[in-house]
């Protein structure tokens, strides 16, 4: 029998609001003259000079092994290979023991050339390189370009400043294991290498990958190093592609599951009755008022 008071909303008296607000000025402020800075590029040290005459290219390394055989790093032998990819010649390289984590290269020399290399220098790397299966009669050999095919890394050494192994970044365009691909990329010298005084500065031409002794062989050709002083070009990103997948025009129908209808009990809502106590208080019928 309770029933609640009826919601009470307040009042207030009206805001003095001005009919006509004041007027905020804008500020205006001259144009502001922002400077344009240019990109950081590295000129070629002074030692340069006497090697490259003003405005020719700086090619550091231009080998196409036609009359030489390089050498190797960590258990690799290379031999001469023919037909090459733009001369009669190119270079395969093959290893006999199971590579660790280093693997083993193709290790090519810049020489004298060095001298003109200094950290945070950018250099354009560029090779041509296939892979023969040795276990199949040299048939070609497939991999994932940007993934596990041939690559690169620099082993570099300065007194006191740097020395260690850098990897080339993986950017290969594509892949056709039938043909020679070209591997390019462009490599910062380590900003850590300070100095024009270098130990060594060798060029590392790996696999990509650490297959099993005798049983892959590279053939590498037309390895070529430079600075870089804005001619070079990235190549196109590579997308891989995949085969379809076979799928079933008509797909099979998912038979819809249906059940009876469940009768659902209703359940009334529980009234508690006073106490028997109450009985000698208040007489039936009457509204048991515990305080007034």
């Amino acid at each position: 029998q309770y029933t609640f008071p009826p919601t009470y909303a307040p009042t207030f008296p009206p805001t003095d609001t001005p009919t006509t607000p004041m007027p905020t000025p804008a500020l205006t402020f001259p144009p502001t003259n922002t400077p344009t800075i240019p990109m950081l590029t590295l000129a070629p040290t002074t030692q340069c000079d006497g090697v490259f005459p003003n405005g020719v290219e700086k090619v550091l390394l231009n080998e196409g092994f036609e009359s030489s055989r390089g050498s190797a790093w960590g258990g690799a032998t290379t031999e001469e290979y023919t037909p090459g990819a733009s001369g009669a010649k190119a270079l395969a390289m093959k290893y006999s023991v199971n590579p660790g984590g280093m693997l083993p290269a193709i290790r090519l020399s810049v020489n004298h050339k060095n001298k003109c290399i200094r950290g945070g220098m950018e250099l354009g790397v560029s090779f041509k390189v296939k892979l023969l299966n040795m276990t199949d009669n040299d048939s070609p050999v497939d991999c994932i370009p940007g993934v596990d095919c041939p690559s690169g890394r620099f082993r570099a050494r300065q007194p006191d400043f740097c020395n260690g192994w850098y990897a080339l970044p993986r950017s290969i365009v594509s892949w056709n294991k039938y043909e020679f691909n070209e591997v390019s990329s462009l490599f910062t010298v380590p900003v850590s290498c300070e100095i024009t005084n270098w130990n060594w500065f060798l060029l590392d031409i790996t696999m990509g990958k650490g297959y099993q002794a005798d049983t892959v062989k590279m053939i590498v050709d037309d390895v070529k190093v430079m600075i870089d002083e804005g001619q070079y070009t990235f190549p196109p990103t590579y997308a891989p592609t995949f085969p379809p997948t076979d799928t079933p025009t008509t797909p099979m129908p998912t038979p819809a599951l249906t059940f009876p209808p469940t009768n659902t009990p209703t359940i009334p809502m529980l009234t508690l009755a006073p106490t028997t106590q109450c009985d000698g208080v208040f007489p039936n019928g009457v509204e048991k008022v515990l305080l007034n």
